[in-house]
């Protein structure tokens, strides 16, 4: 279950992006050569940060690991990426609850 998830958050969620100043790059090479600039960048707002930083990247790969799979099961494992992504957030009741989407493909009349 959650090994599709480790490719959704590398290639949705794993946004190059300056840890300083919050810009984002098209690519990891990029983001390199930002940081390596003689005159560093100016300190950004917290809330332009986008995706999953570094550090959030290295407690995931260690939940999503092998051995991280042996010690717990799957809905175990999505809670602690939870608690990882959203620390202090209330984690919701149910990891695979969806909510449904109401469609009327009856008449267009009815109500």
């Amino acid at each position: 279950m959650l090994t599709s998830f480790r490719r959704h958050f590398e290639t949705v969620h794993r946004l190059p992006q300056c840890e300083r100043c919050y810009r984002l790059f098209p690519n990891r090479n990029k983001l390199h050569g930002h940081r390596r600039e003689p005159e560093g960048c100016l300190i950004g707002e917290v809330d332009l940060k986008e995706g999953i930083d570094d550090p959030q990247w290295d407690k995931i790969k260690v939940v999503l690991s092998a051995q991280g799979r042996r010690r717990i099961n799957d809905v175990a494992r999505w809670y602690d990426i939870w608690k990882i992504l959203f620390p202090g957030v209330e984690e919701p009741s149910n990891p695979c609850k969806h909510e449904k989407v109401k469609t009327n493909l009856g008449n267009p009349n009815d109500p």
